[in-house]
Formats: C-alpha cells, structure tokens, sequence
C-alpha cells in the first residue's frame, strides 16, 4: 500500500499525538494500518494495530490482525482507540466506531485522523458518523 507523503509526515502525526496527550501508562488500539500506533509508540505503554502498512513496529508494537468491526478484545481493555485516514475506507464506519468505543475503559478516548471528505454523495451518506455514539456517554469516552 502507497501512503501519501503528506498522510504519513512524521511531524503531522507527532503534532497529532502531542495534541491528544495520552498518560505514559496508556494501551492504544489502532483499528487500521498502524499509522497511529507509530505515532503513539513513544507516548503509551503498548500499542496494538490491527494492521501494519509502515515499517518495522517499536517493540511496544503488537501486531493483532482481526477486523474492526468485530474487534476480539474485551470489554473496558483499551484507553485511546484510534484510526488514521483510512476510516472512510471501512465497509462499515459507524460499526467500526461502536466497537472502538465498547472495548475502551471509562474516560478512554477516541481519536480520528480522518482528512479526506468522500465527494460522492452516496458514499458521503454512507460514512456520515452520527457522533452522538460519544455525546451519549461523556463521562465514559471523548472524542478527540
């Protein structure tokens, strides 16, 4: 898989994890290519990613490859579930979300770096996220 140069800046994506703050102790789940948990390794305790488009993962990297619309982790397991540019591309957004938010523990937050708008209007209603899944339960996720 072909990243874009600008997708994958390390700086873009250092900004990105700068911005969210995660606590040093941290698990992060990256439901995508493994973009984020890069960008991440170096702020948390542990990272898994679903996928692995980039180079060789740090070794606080875990590889677990399964589909994030049926994520195998438990309930309460994670404290940042995130996705890189690649989430319009999820057969299912709206399901891929709710179960980022089922496996984190209360406060855990969601993190989206999604920059790219669908300019088909079939596809765009399709995507169209209703964040209510996160102004449902304040006190258990935040959207970032």
């Amino acid at each position: 898989m072909t990243v874009s140069r600008a997708i994958a800046d390390p700086k873009r994506l250092r900004r990105l994890a700068a911005f969210v703050r995660p606590e040093a102790g941290a698990r992060l789940l990256d439901v995508a290519s493994g973009m984020m948990a890069l960008a991440f390794a170096r702020r948390v305790r542990e990272a898994v990613a679903l996928g692995w488009d980039v180079r060789r993962p740090p070794a606080n990297v875990l590889l677990e490859p399964a589909d994030p619309h049926h994520l195998p982790f438990p309930d309460d397991t994670f404290d940042i579930a995130a996705c890189g540019p690649s989430f319009h591309h999820l057969p299912s957004p709206r399901s891929a979300l709710g179960e980022m938010e089922r496996v984190l523990r209360p406060g855990g937050r969601v993190v989206l770096d999604e920059i790219v708008a669908s300019e088909q209007t079939v596809r765009a209603a399709a995507t169209r996220i209703d964040w209510s899944v996160c102004a449902t339960a304040p006190t258990r996720t935040t959207c970032v």
